[in-house]
């Protein structure tokens, strides 16, 4: 068995030099950072954030795995991510249609699907939500 020599040290070269890149100490606006989780808004589209009551859907006929939901004001087609507040459990959900103006609305944010709430774990009819979704700006 040949025995082989021991390998040099190897140093970079005295021409390369050293640089640093710096990091910007804010994050764009359009940037939504959650844990570890960051969520760009795409096509310049504007972060709508907020905190309410969300509900669910009292139609019996509505027995799907579809996470679907009505909400105020956003337009039907959003995707809005909905975080159940006491336990953190997330699911995104697509907006089919906008709530209806009766009093059991008016404290409302969102209507969700049967299907979304037992992702999020929800055991009552309403609960405590924070919505994350983009809209067009207009």
């Amino acid at each position: 068995v040949p025995i082989l020599p021991e390998p040099a040290a190897v140093s970079p070269p005295d021409d390369i030099e050293k640089t640093e890149t710096e990091v910007p100490d804010q994050v764009p606006s359009n940037v939504y950072e959650l844990a570890d989780e960051k969520i760009a808004f795409a096509n310049n589209r504007k972060e709508v954030n907020e905190n309410g009551l969300a509900a669910l859907i009292d139609d019996e006929a509505s027995n799907t795995d579809k996470y679907y939901a009505f909400h105020r004001t956003a337009p039907i087609g959003t995707v809005i991510r909905v975080l159940n507040r006491s336990n953190s459990k997330q699911v995104y959900v697509k907006v089919i249609g906008q709530l209806t103006s009766v009093p059991e609305n008016n404290e409302v944010l969102i209507k969700i699907s049967k299907a979304c709430a037992e992702k999020l774990e929800v055991t009552d009819k309403s609960f405590q939500a924070n919505l994350l979704y983009g809209i067009n700006k207009e």
